[in-house]
């Protein structure tokens, strides 16, 4: 059976420039682990339509999908961090990857999950980024109309306890599973959805839970029976499983960097989990 992993970063984690301190320098070092193992980067898409009977993927492929979470610009752009220097961002990264390896790698892409709310995000990078000015979306299209990126959503607000005001009914942050009535998923989903459409014109058929919470009302009754309305195709969690071909649509695992590995050997182990 083919089995599948997708692997998570998140381009602001940097508290040093070593392999378990900083997700770009892992997701450089991963990239070579990954194609030297014989896996092949596809795009989340592809995984989903093959979960959903529209796509074929050949059972003697090694695949392996990548996603980013929160939307933070070090996505698309490069920076000097204050403390530790130039950082190369994870486009650039998949960039030179693709590069070096055409043929072994013809379909290297990830999935960027954003927050949509502006006024979350400046809450966000101002309470929890120190200030950096990380969060906009004006990188957003021209990352859309790359071959390497798409962007996908990853709920109006994240229901962040840096956040002024949430999408949650009694004010409850710090959580996503707390997000559990028609009316707040509509916020969290279907008015972020179109919010992020605007900006880069197309439907956002992805959706990532916030620290991959979510409850029974969100995966069994929202997604499912309002698809019409929001209509996502898929949710991703982040727990440490691969993917399979009887794997809920809207409760896809994921592993985490730093949380579920937090080395290349670790990493390696986690590949070939059976």
């Amino acid at each position: 059976m083919l089995k599948i992993p997708v692997l998570t970063y998140h381009s602001a984690n940097i508290s040093g420039n070593e392999y378990q301190s900083n997700d770009h320098v892992a997701l450089h070092h991963d990239l070579e682990i990954l194609n030297n193992l014989g896996y092949q980067v596809i795009p989340a898409k592809w995984l989903v339509d093959w979960l959903t009977g529209c796509k074929n993927l050949d059972q003697s492929e090694r695949y392996v999908v990548l996603t980013f979470d929160d939307g933070v610009s070090l996505d698309f752009h490069d920076w000097i961090h204050p403390e530790h220097g130039f950082q190369k961002s994870f486009f650039n990264i998949l960039s030179d990857f693709s590069d070096k390896y055409p043929k072994q790698q013809p379909n290297v892409h990830a999935s960027c999950f954003v927050i949509a709310s502006k006024q979350a995000r400046k809450n966000i990078q101002d309470k929890a980024l120190a200030g950096h000015s990380l969060l906009g979306d004006e990188w957003w299209i021209d990352a859309e109309n790359t071959q390497l990126l798409s962007i996908e959503n990853h709920s109006w607000d994240h229901n962040h306890s840096a956040c002024e005001e949430t999408a949650q009914k009694s004010g409850t942050t710090g959580r996503f599973d707390v997000i559990d009535s028609y009316k707040e998923c509509d916020i969290e989903v279907r008015q972020a959805s179109e919010f992020i459409q605007e900006i880069i014109g197309k439907k956002q058929l992805l959706f990532a839970y916030p620290w991959g919470q979510y409850n029974e009302y969100l995966a069994h009754e929202y997604f499912p029976k309002f698809k019409n309305e929001h209509k996502a195709q898929a949710a991703f969690i982040v727990e440490p499983e691969h993917v399979n071909s009887q794997t809920n649509t809207w409760l896809i695992p994921r592993y985490v960097c730093g949380e579920h590995w937090k080395s290349q050997k670790q990493l390696v182990d986690i590949i070939y989990k059976k």
